[in-house]
């Protein structure tokens, strides 16, 4: 009996951490070394009748085998009978079959790469297909070389195809295959990675780096991950030039058999015994949705039951210039499992921080305008065609959420199962240089089709001022992007803060905006008033967050953002030229009354130069925006209203009323200034319940209608007769 070495090699030590560009798959099981290739001359009388219109190579080049559709379609007939031939195991053992036992350390090993390296057992699939590409890719390069010429490798593809009869899942593929010592050293050694010994050999022959660069595996566990849902593994295989194939096969426990074999053909073949919690993944329509998911870029035709399902090519690796509208807008619909049509596209490839190649959509609209929730991050992140990472939250932040996308890189350092990255530090420099160069690529179309722009901004807008106030390391490129209605431009138009600088006049000093509900609030608010009169350009913001943003913001090219609901915005009033209101002291005088009778809600009361059609305002007061939220936030409960600042306009005749009847009728006096203070409130945003007023109003109007009643004038009028006529 014959015990299995266990080799770890020092590449999945952490002071070591591997690089994306030198794997894909995990343990490369399909595919063997192709060390000495003398020994293959017999490929030469194997592939003897090959003809030349066949071959895939070029004299130094290799060529990538062609994926074009058949234009015949099968019937059903034809692929059920397909499905059967490629299910049914023609192989068989022959010979005696040689039983190795796992040492008890390398057992639990076995046990812990199988259950607990991976955290979603669905990408077992994704590191079998891995490996039969590797094997492919190095059958292709043996193909160029001395010992391949001649031979004829045929279609390079990969087979799947699951039977919900017998509980099985099998993979096969057309590529190098494996002998019986490769079988041993691969598959019998875990962490042993035959891709990984391909690389190196050629790295240090420097034959061929387009061979390295389609090469996937590197880690030596991917093989394992089967064990994750199979019972039983059994893997048929048989080396080009070699005559004989042979079985491999385990339960996973601690033992494997090695068995010589017949009628297996040239690659490898891998039927996986499915558990019971794993029968599932039978199904075709299961397996369609994962090698979709997860291989659907890998470069040779994969066919799940006799159909073949990876169509949609990698964009992102091609010249933008080679891309059509109509690929792009294929592409985007299947990475973002969507319906409309991309508004922008963005190609982009770098060398720094990492080599990426990247392809970025922004949507026609998004689902959160909806209620529908918040989204989930839209870039996948890819390692050479393979899925790592589906919406990866580390490559964007969140609030570009509504990018759609891929982003694949050689370089990012993956964990040992390849589903997360290591290297924090790399990432955020990763995460910035894509941030950045989505930003500047926004405002280059705002500059090249301002009305493109505008409905993109209308759409999505609330994600830009999200970043205004989250990312402070953006906050340059994030300013350029935001839109505004403003006092200068029509309803339904855009400015920006640019432009807004650009027509300020030379007296002006700051940045002035208005959060309210609407353009008509805005154009009938008290704050409003001074500045329209004397043509200062206002800002309208009309949602939550704008409040937030512009605080964030505080300036723009070194012009101060001021609320016109602020004390400071009155620094720039319309003076005082009328003669029909109070004067100075009736004024403070009127003031010290309001003082005293609105003890309870103001803090001080003055008489103010910037108002003109209002008779009153708050000034400083707290943020309507920020109020509404803190509402939201505590359901149920009002959060007190803090003493206000309160300004009286001596001109208006409500002021000029109050000082007339204050003395003479002091009960309606405190009345009606209780009723403009609460009007103050309404027109802040500040008043939590207006309905609070309505005692107050009625109140009011009675004594208005009683001053004006037709009964009291004509009693009135009949009693003074009476008097006259007695006297």
């Amino acid at each position: 009996m014959h015990r299995l070495s266990l080799r770890i090699p020092k590449h999945i030590t952490r002071s070591s951490i591997p690089r994306a560009s030198q794997l894909i798959g995990g343990s490369s099981v399909c595919g063997g070394s192709l060390n000495n290739f003398s020994t293959f001359n017999v490929v030469s009388r194997s592939f003897s009748t090959t003809s030349t219109e066949n071959k895939s190579t070029i004299e130094g080049e290799v060529v990538e085998p062609e994926t074009t559709e058949t234009t015949t379609e099968t019937t059903t007939d034809q692929t059920v009978n397909e499905k059967k031939k490629f299910l049914e195991e023609t192989e068989h053992v022959v010979g005696a079959s040689e039983e190795r036992t796992f040492e008890a350390e390398t057992s639990k090993l076995l046990e812990i790469v199988a259950n607990s390296i991976y955290t979603d057992k669905e990408v077992f699939l994704r590191e079998l297909i891995s490996n039969s590409s590797d094997a492919l890719s190095k059958l292709r390069y043996f193909s160029t070389t001395e010992a391949g010429q001649g031979m004829d490798p045929g279609e390079l593809k990969i087979e799947v195809a699951g039977d919900e009869e017998l509980k099985t899942l099998t993979i096969s593929d057309s590529g190098i295959g494996m002998s019986k010592a490769e079988l041993r050293e691969n598959l019998g050694t875990i962490a042993r990675s035959g891709s990984q010994a391909f690389v190196k050999e050629l790295q240090e022959t420097g034959k061929s780096a387009e061979a390295m660069e389609s090469i996937i595996g590197r880690f030596g566990v991917g093989f394992y991950s089967a064990f994750m849902v199979g019972k039983h593994v059994r893997v048929y295989s048989k080396k080009v030039g070699e005559e004989k194939g042979h079985c491999w096969e385990s339960d996973g426990s601690g033992r494997y058999k090695l068995s010589e074999a017949e009628g297996v053909q040239r690659g490898t073949k891998i039927v996986i015994q499915l558990r019971k919690e794993a029968e599932t993944y039978a199904s075709k329509n299961f397996i369609k949705t994962i090698v979709e998911k997860y291989s659907n870029f890998v470069p040779y035709n994969i066919y799940v039951h006799g159909e073949r399902c990876n169509k949609i090519e990698a964009i992102w690796l091609k010249d933008p210039k080679s891309v059509t509208q109509e690929q792009h807008a294929e592409f985007y619909k299947f990475i973002a499992h969507a319906y409309d049509q991309p508004k922008y596209t963005l190609m982009y490839k770098a060398d720094v921080p990492v080599s990426i190649k990247s392809v970025f959509y922004i949507p026609e609209s998004h689902t959160e305008k909806f209620g529908l929730g918040r989204m989930e991050p839209g870039v996948n992140l890819y390692s050479r065609k393979i899925l790592i990472k589906p919406r990866c939250k580390e490559l964007l932040p969140d609030w570009l959420r509504f990018v759609k996308g891929v982003v694949d890189s050689e370089d990012i350092p993956l964990n040992i199962s390849r589903e997360n990255m290591q290297d924090s530090a790399l990432l955020r420099k990763l995460n910035n240089v894509l941030t950045k160069r989505i930003l500047k690529f926004l405002h280059e179309q705002s500059e090249q089709d301002e009305q493109k722009y505008d409905l993109f901004f209308k759409e999505f807008g609330q994600f830009i001022k999200e970043g205004c106030v989250t990312a402070q390391a953006h906050k340059e490129g994030l300013t350029k992007l935001l839109r505004f209605e403003s006092s200068a431009v029509d309803e339904g138009k855009f400015t920006t803060l640019e432009a807004y600088v650009k027509r300020m006049g030379q007296d002006q000093k700051h940045i002035y905006y208005l959060c309210v509900p609407s353009r008509s609030f805005a154009l009938n608010s008290p704050y409003y008033e001074a500045f329209k009169s004397k043509g200062i350009e206002v800002l309208f913001l009309y949602q939550t967050i704008d409040d937030f943003v512009m605080t964030n913001l505080q300036e723009f090219e070194n012009k101060k953002m001021i609320s016109i609901e602020s004390s400071e915005a009155a620094v720039e009033s319309i003076p005082n030229n009328t003669t029909t209101g109070l004067d100075k002291e009736e004024a403070n005088s009127l003031a010290e009354w309001l003082q005293v009778v609105l003890a309870d809600n103001v803090e001080s009361v003055k008489p103010s130069s910037r108002l003109v059609d209002s008779p009153a305002v708050v000034l400083d007061h707290e943020s309507a925006s920020v109020r509404r939220m803190m509402k939201m936030i505590d359901v149920g409960k009002n959060p007190s209203l803090p003493k206000q600042k309160l300004e009286i306009n001596p001109n208006h005749q409500i002021m000029i009323g109050l000082n007339r009847i204050r003395y003479s009728q002091p009960d309606v006096a405190t009345t009606i200034a209780k009723q403009v203070y609460d009007n103050t409130l309404v027109a802040a945003g500040l008043m939590d319940d207006p309905r609070s007023m309505l005692a107050r109003i009625n109140n009011l109007m009675v004594e208005l209608l009683k001053q004006n009643s037709p009964e009291e004038t004509k009693t009135e009028g009949t009693e003074t007769t009476k008097t006259e006529t007695t006297n």
